[in-house]
């Protein structure tokens, strides 16, 4: 396989993510064709990775790539799904409140390592599976259930990535957990 290949196939993955999460937002919600989409767009996220890791093409540009596209999906699910679905003003709330979390460490990550900290914790990892597997949720399981589940992964993610952008010493994009910081000193 040529290298020049190799090097930009985990991005070209990527980029895939990127197009189906715009095919959604012209498919019906829980449809066989938005879950297929849906599901090339979670494999995609899945390959990139490993990808880059296997080919050793790990990049800067990539990772941003990445957390560009995961943002991206999550947020044009979040506006295909969320008419189709009986909110109260209390996990609108929350939902915010996990926004509002997420901007304020992007903030804290820019103005501190002048760049942004998208971080890929264990916390974030689970909460972005926990995105992704939120529309299978609601089609097998009654409302509230799976966006109390998804609210409560997106406070604990969102809080623990705050914390690592405070009180980390320097950016720190691959941590695991926020008790991985005592390793830094």
């Amino acid at each position: 396989m040529n290298n020049d290949f190799k090097s930009s196939l985990p991005n070209l993955v990527t980029g895939i993510r990127i197009i189906c999460a715009l095919f959604l937002l012209f498919l019906q919600p829980f449809s066989l064709a938005f879950f297929i989409i849906y599901a090339i767009a979670g494999a995609s996220d899945l390959l990139d990775g490993y990808l880059a890791r296997r080919f050793n093409v790990i990049s800067h540009f990539g990772a941003t790539l990445d957390s560009i596209a995961d943002l991206s999906f999550f947020a044009i699910v979040f506006i295909v799904v969320f008419p189709y679905l009986d909110w109260q003003l209390w996990l609108i709330i929350a939902f915010c409140l996990v926004v509002v979390i997420r901007l304020l460490s992007l903030i804290i990550g820019y103005f501190k390592f002048k760049e942004f900290a998208f971080l890929h914790s264990y916390a974030n990892k689970l909460a972005g599976f926990s995105v992704f597997c939120f529309p299978f949720l609601c089609f097998l399981f009654d409302f509230p259930l799976p966006t109390i589940y998804l609210a409560a992964i997106g406070l604990i993610s969102a809080i623990e990535e705050l914390a690592i952008n405070i009180f980390s010493v320097t950016i720190q994009k691959n941590i695991s957990t926020i008790f991985a910081l005592k390793k830094e000193d």
